[in-house]
């Protein structure tokens, strides 16, 4: 036995460090389901059932368990689902096998009222019920934040718990216009515009969800009333007037998908560009007040919007809009650093190309990520989704969920990976 928990660790080492890591020859995308509509992203409750909830963009949330979807949606919302609004994004508890409690970030209706010219962007407590584990208690539902919008773009949106409890919430530029024309993204207070009042688009946030505070003007998602989330006390802007306290770093463009890494607890996040370039953005535990650069820098091009351009945090990996053996390429999909149990994957990182339906791997190299084409086309890839014990999901277009696999190649982990 002692040899066996050895020669994992040797081999989980090595895979770390491998710089160029080769695909096992078998690893495949195994289809489990093609009865889904529109599904964005894939996540699991970390509670010990296996069950993983998938996001269909235009309201419901359904569950993929013991082989097979569940029929009934377990939440199905009223959301404005034009452009690149709707259901956006899911994320549990860390405790949720005890409170049973997720977030959702969706768009409001369009007959609803709105603070800004779009449906409003709404981040939402729910409770699963206690007698039926798959279905959402609607009368649980509590909003903690609300966004007013630009346009029916740029909504971002991803959600995801740090190692530390503390939730993230990434919004986008809100669209409308190329650009970012009224610079929401480097703005880090109120800026107004065609009379209204933005904030905290173009940001990632992070918030306590289990505390609750004053209201301040500076708990700018809370729109004036009592927040029901709590600041956390290293956010970078907290203390400082005219500084919304909520956001943690800024200069994303369009962040649709961000995650942690579950061992080292690195945050990866891909921010979808404008015309020219994709980009993937690693940052360390505990690093806070970052600038992106957008729309100052797209990738290391100089936009020639801002006089002079900020120091940007330079992206870890970009890649222009070129065509690639799958087409023509436009916006990244992120992914998640696999910690599954195909050893030789271990600390790469999958991520996707809507347009091309290329499927990447990128491994460590220089300070840098090393990427290769994995698959070159595979229908308009939407989102990935990782379950409890680190294997890897991807939805696309069609309607289909799979599930990254390799015969040959998979192993067993002998101890735990990351925090769970």
């Amino acid at each position: 036995m002692l040899t066996r928990i050895l020669l994992a660790v040797f081999m989980l080492l090595a895979a770390n460090l491998t710089c160029a890591q080769t695909l096992p020859p078998d690893l495949q995308l195994q289809e489990l389901t093609a009865a889904l509509d529109q599904p964005i992203s894939v996540r699991a409750p970390h509670d010990g059932s296996e069950r993983l909830f998938i996001v269909e963009r235009c309201g419901a949330l359904r569950i993929f368990k013991q082989g097979a979807l569940v029929v009934a949606p377990a939440l199905t919302l009223s959301v404005a689902c034009g452009g690149e609004q709707g259901l956006l994004a899911l994320a549990f508890h860390p405790n949720f096998a005890q409170n049973r409690k997720l977030y959702v970030l969706y768009t409001r209706p369009a007959v609803a009222p709105r603070l800004g010219f779009e449906p409003d962007q709404v981040l939402s407590e729910y409770q699963m019920q206690a007698g039926d584990p798959d279905l959402v208690d609607v009368s649980s539902a509590r909003e903690l934040m609300v966004f007013p919008d630009i346009g029916d773009t740029h909504n971002g949106a991803d959600l995801a718990f740090s190692s530390d409890g503390l939730l993230h919430v990434t919004m986008g530029d809100g669209g409308g216009t190329a650009g970012d024309p009224n610079q929401f993204s480097q703005n880090l207070w109120r800026r107004v515009a065609g009379g209204l009042p933005f904030y905290l688009l173009g940001k990632m946030l992070r918030i306590d969800v289990d505390s609750s505070a004053s209201p301040a003007p500076e708990v700018c998602g809370a729109n004036g009333a009592a927040p029901g989330y709590a600041i956390p006390a290293a956010n970078p802007l907290v203390g400082i007037t005219q500084r919304c306290q909520e956001i943690l770093h800024y200069g994303l463009r369009n962040a649709y998908r961000f995650s942690f890494d579950r061992r080292t607890a690195e945050l990866y996040i891909a921010d979808v560009g404008e015309g020219q370039i994709e980009e993937i953005n690693v940052v360390a535990p505990g690093a806070a007040g970052l600038n992106f650069g957008w729309n100052c820098w797209e990738g290391l091009i100089d936009t020639q919007r801002c006089a002079p351009a900020p120091v940007q945090r330079e992206p870890i990996l970009t890649y222009t809009h070129a065509s690639g053996p799958g087409g023509f390429r436009c916006a990244i999909i992120g992914g998640y650093v696999y910690r599954g149990s195909i050893v030789s994957l271990q600390g790469g990182y999958f991520y996707a190309d809507f347009c091309s339906g290329e499927l990447f791997f990128a491994t460590p190299s220089g300070g840098a990520l090393s990427a290769q084409v994995w698959i070159d086309n595979n229908r308009f890839p939407t989102g990935f989704g990782e379950d409890q014990r680190g294997e890897l999901y991807l939805v696309d277009n069609s309607g289909r969920l799979y599930r990254i696999t390799s015969p040959s190649g998979d192993g067993e982990i002998l101890f735990g990976t990351g925090f769970e």
